[in-house]
């Protein structure tokens, strides 16, 4: 089951995002055979998969788009009963829209949904200078805030919500500045 969850959207790249998800699962007996993903961008480019520590590296299986599963079929290589760690992140042109017409482009993008309850769920937004939150209606419990990048000219948002109810996505949204001409 999933016990934690955090992501982290890099949107400094006018044309492609990059996406980090990380979870931290508990295994309660027997080993992990198969983790599903399920509400990923369409267009997802899967960059790198960090498995849990002392499993091994799981077979990887597209589905449908939006869509990962990640498979161990030799137990001995599974992820056995206690706490683990996992990364998966990947590469998307599904976040960005045509630009509005003072030439702002909102983002929205929203976490897949989990069947556990969590709590603390984390999102963090590196982006260009300008970058704002846009909260038309903001989320029970969520706090958002905004700080200047550690070493550069980018922006942080971040956006926390206290609890997550089970089979939720968290949805945020966000203006980025017009493009350079």
């Amino acid at each position: 089951r999933v016990t934690s969850v955090s992501a982290q959207l890099d949107v400094r790249d006018p044309v492609v995002a990059r996406v980090e998800i990380a979870l931290h699962l508990s295994v309660q007996s027997g080993t992990l055979s198969s983790f599903d993903f399920e509400g990923l961008d369409p267009d997802f480019e899967l960059l790198d998969l960090e498995a849990p520590s002392g499993a091994g590296q799981p077979q990887i299986v597209r589905n449908l788009p939006g869509q990962l599963q990640l498979q161990w079929s030799d137990p001995r290589v599974a992820p056995r009963p206690g706490e683990h760690a996992l990364r998966v992140v990947y590469a998307t042109k599904h976040l960005y829209t045509e630009a509005s017409n003072a030439g702002t482009r909102r983002v929205v993008w929203t976490m897949p949904r989990w069947p556990e309850r969590l709590s603390n769920v984390q999102i963090s937004v590196l982006g260009p200078p300008g970058i704002s939150p846009s909260i038309p209606e903001p989320n029970f419990g969520e706090q958002v805030e905004v700080q200047p990048a550690p070493g550069s000219a980018a922006r942080v948002l971040t956006y926390t919500r206290v609890e997550l109810p089970r089979t939720t996505g968290y949805r945020v949204q966000f203006e980025l500045p017009p493009l350079p001409a």
